[in-house]
């Protein structure tokens, strides 16, 4: 059973590395309902065509909450075709794709520059990662982007008495 939480949240953490932090979360922090058992997609289309969205050079954009006691299975993403017919960025752009431990832990560098797309799921489960605190699947943007979106998914599923 799939179950997608939709609750927004608001991040207070910031690095002097990045440029910004952007909450843009799905998810939640206090753990899943109480009929949650069993695996979970989380999932968050970011599209920076829109005009609420501003990609700018070394932005993080923390896309998924992760609540602790989850152990996450997978984590993928998805190039898009946006409201204006274009998939991926029209310009020079790669991401990376991590969490809070290590924003590019995940994805390191992907092109994302329309006509050289790819989409990518990357498989955890044979190592997967056990998160016993609160954390966030991220996506940071290595240049700047107005064209771009994208669908970040991680699978997982709660784990009770970690």
């Amino acid at each position: 059973m799939k179950n997608i939480l939709t609750t927004i949240i608001v991040l207070l953490f910031a690095t002097s590395v990045y440029a910004a932090t952007n909450d843009v979360t799905v998810g939640g922090t206090t753990g899943y309902p109480p009929n949650g058992a069993g695996t979970v997609l989380l999932q968050r289309t970011i599209d920076f065509s829109a005009s609420s969205l501003t990609g700018t050079s070394n932005d993080i954009y923390n896309v998924i909450a992760i609540p602790a006691g989850t152990y996450i299975t997978a984590v993928g993403y998805v190039i898009e075709e946006n409201s204006k017919g274009i998939t991926g960025e029209d310009s020079v752009c790669t991401i990376d794709i991590g969490d809070t431990d290590s924003y590019d832990g995940l994805v390191n560098g992907a092109n994302v520059l329309t006509g050289q797309v790819a989409t990518a799921y990357i498989d955890l489960v044979t190592t997967g990662k056990l998160y016993k605190a609160q954390s966030y699947i991220a996506v940071t943007l290595k240049n700047p982007a107005d064209t771009l979106k994208m669908t970040v998914r991680a699978f997982g599923y709660p784990v009770k008495g970690y």
